[in-house]
């Protein structure tokens, strides 16, 4: 005789439910040392009691899922997380139905798993039983349960991004912009095989503030965003060219009044020209005709003086007569 037991057959107590439940005249079996039932047919073991009676807390038994809300802190300078595992999803939870029932999922708190500093895989105990509300028990096993987190080096690569993909923000309609270069260069953090994938002048944006700029050479800051999972470093700043807008209308009117502006002034000079002309003949018609006029005028006057002359003289001669 090795061990003396009453089995009970737990289908019968389920099916009274959860509580407090009383099971009568159990059958007491004695076993031997091989676990096997020895038959007493013959009486030759007195048992004082041949069944018993127990009281049984019957609770029910429920899967619940285990989740990790997320951690917290950061890893160590140039490392990022890359993901966390648990060693566990699921975990069995006994409790009373009313409490059960409301009860599916067990969240780990960010607070419990601080990242904060790590350069290596760590791993971080769980005490399942302190995150269970009150009247729950993990059913069966350990309650524990280890979340890994997996941190790696991240690596650094320098892109030339086209200056002509950049946004500028806050132009004045009146200036031209420019850029002194065709590239910058971008500095971007990641893993090797995404950043082998990256095309920077396809995935990233680039803005720039030329609020405020007055024509003239300024350096101004680049902002860069892109896809997640990279880490953008401050680009060297961008020197930008501001110069006056020519306007094309004002350009064309100003051409139009200087065209008309000369042809006013071709008229004026022919008009001039003729208005000369003109006057030149007038001149020369006038000196012609002073020069005919004047010879009649001239001679008339001539011809006086002659005749005065001539009258003047005949007295003279009447007087040399006279004398002689």
């Amino acid at each position: 005789l090795s061990a003396v037991k009453a089995p009970v057959n737990l289908s019968s107590l389920s099916e009274q439910g959860a509580g407090n439940v009383e099971l009568h005249d159990i059958v007491v079996n004695l076993y031997d040392a091989n676990d096997s039932v020895i038959s007493n047919a013959d009486g030759a073991l007195k048992l004082s009691h041949e069944t018993v009676s127990m009281t049984a807390s019957i609770a029910r038994i429920r899967d619940v899922s285990i989740t990790l809300e997320d951690t917290t802190g950061t890893p160590a300078e140039g490392f990022r997380k890359v993901k966390t595992t648990l060693s566990r999803s699921v975990v069995s939870v006994r409790g009373l139905l009313g409490t059960l029932s409301n009860f599916d999922m067990i969240v780990i708190p960010a607070n419990l798993v601080n990242i904060d500093g790590i350069s290596q895989d760590t791993e971080y105990t769980i005490d399942l039983a302190d995150l269970l509300p009150q009247g729950l028990t993990v059913a069966e096993g350990s309650s524990a349960v280890t979340v890994y987190v997996t941190v790696e080096a991240l690596v650094g690569a320098e892109y030339a991004y086209n200056t002509s993909n950049i946004v500028l923000t806050g132009e004045d309609e009146l200036y031209l912009y420019s850029f002194e270069t065709d590239t910058i260069p971008i500095r971007v953090r990641g893993f090797q095989e995404d950043l082998d994938l990256l095309n920077v002048n396809a995935s990233v944006a680039a803005t720039a503030d030329v609020s405020n700029l007055r024509p003239g050479t300024h350096t101004v800051k680049v902002a860069i965003s892109g896809p997640i999972g990279y880490y953008y470093d401050n680009t060297d700043s961008l020197t930008v060219r501001v110069s006056v807008k020519i306007n094309e209308a004002m350009t064309t009117t100003t051409e139009e009044e200087t065209t008309e502006s000369e042809s006013e002034g071709e008229s004026s000079s022919g008009e001039t020209e003729e208005s000369s002309g003109s006057e030149t003949e007038t001149e020369t018609d006038t000196e012609t005709d002073t020069e005919t006029g004047g010879g009649i005028e001239d001679t008339e006057p001539t011809s006086e003086t002659g005749q005065e002359k001539e009258q003047e003289g005949e007295p003279e001669e009447l007087q040399a007569e006279d004398q002689h």
